[in-house]
């Protein structure tokens, strides 16, 4: 049940990597490491783009944007949909920013894909304010959970999604 009455506005987001949790490594391991672009984010824009849904990606890690920023630069593009990804050692930053976003604009949906959804889906959708978590590969099935946005039901039986109430 495909719902065409409207497309699905989505910014990515790579939030900014301010609080990245970290273990005792030798200094020559942070010293030496490089930006590594957010791949999974990357995937889920080119997904989106070959669909009827709209998408733009914003990286706040390489403009040097705040959590806050990072949230009305997202919001400036009127999306219904904020999409963050989070590794585990990510999510707190993950998590500013989707706070962030629901401080300003409560009735934007907050989704978290990665590494750490996939592992922790439940616990990750029970953040307050997070609306989903998308466990597994997000490119091959965001698009069908875009197409049943507007259906609340038909989108928690998307496989992959966990939201609050599970």
């Amino acid at each position: 049940m495909i719902n065409k009455c409207k497309k699905v506005r989505v910014v990515l987001l790579h939030p900014p990597l301010q609080n990245v949790v970290s273990a005792a490594t030798p200094d020559y391991v942070d010293e030496n490491r490089g930006f590594t672009p957010p791949m999974g984010l990357l995937y889920i824009q080119a997904a989106i783009e070959h669909s009827r849904h709209e998408s733009i990606f914003l990286d706040a890690n390489i403009e040097g944007w705040s959590h806050h920023e990072a949230a009305r630069q997202a919001l400036f593009h009127d999306p219904d949909i904020v999409g963050l990804q989070a590794m585990t050692f990510t999510l707190p930053d993950a998590y500013l920013v989707a706070r962030a976003i629901k401080s300003i604009n409560p009735a934007v949906k907050v989704i978290i894909g990665g590494p750490h959804p996939t592992i922790y889906p439940r616990e990750t959708a029970a953040l307050p304010e997070v609306d989903f978590a998308f466990a597994g590969e997000g490119e091959e099935g965001i698009i069908e959970f875009l197409d049943v946005f507007h259906n609340t039901d038909a989108r928690l039986a998307i496989p992959g999604i966990a939201a609050e109430t599970d």
